[in-house]
């Protein structure tokens, strides 16, 4: 099976994640990373930063996508890069990195944009900024293995 990593990160952490996902998978990787310089409220009012790449994901089994998490749900970049995809009807196994939040609102915005996009969401792992490292790695074993929680039903209408 031939498996891609693709990543949204901002600050170097998620793309981190996504080194070692791709490590433990042997898997392609491809990210977007957003300068440091690009400032978190011009990207919360549309202005756009990032180059997004066109990506044939046609080749590959499984699929993992990445991203921040910011204010309980994943950044606004995160979901430019899986729109700019063709995932219709794809399944995708997701991991977030939090800093230093929660993700309490992540699993209703993943749900509404599986709608959107029309794909199936299969685990979500979610690392958050105090995990240490063999709880990381031991976070990603169980999404690769598909021992990661299941958002129920993606496609549910609420």
């Amino acid at each position: 099976m031939k498996t891609i990593v693709l990543y949204s990160s901002y600050f170097g952490n998620t793309k981190s994640l996504a080194e070692k996902l791709a490590e433990m998978t042997n898997a392609d990787i491809q990210g977007i990373v957003h300068g440091r310089h690009f400032r978190v409220f011009l990207h919360m009012i549309g202005i756009r930063g990032g180059d997004y790449p066109i990506i044939d994901l046609n080749d590959y089994d499984v699929i993992y996508a990445g991203g921040p998490i910011w204010m309980g749900t994943y950044a606004p970049g995160f979901k430019r890069l899986l729109k700019n995809l063709d995932i219709t009807g794809r399944e995708i196994k997701f991991f977030f990195r939090a800093g230093g939040g929660n993700d309490s609102r992540l699993e209703k915005k993943l749900k509404n944009l599986a709608a959107e996009l029309q794909f199936t969401t299969a685990h979500t792992v979610t690392i958050n900024g105090e995990d240490r490292t063999g709880i990381i790695e031991e976070k990603l074993k169980a999404l690769i293995e598909g021992r990661a929680p299941i958002i129920e039903d993606p496609t549910e209408e609420e």
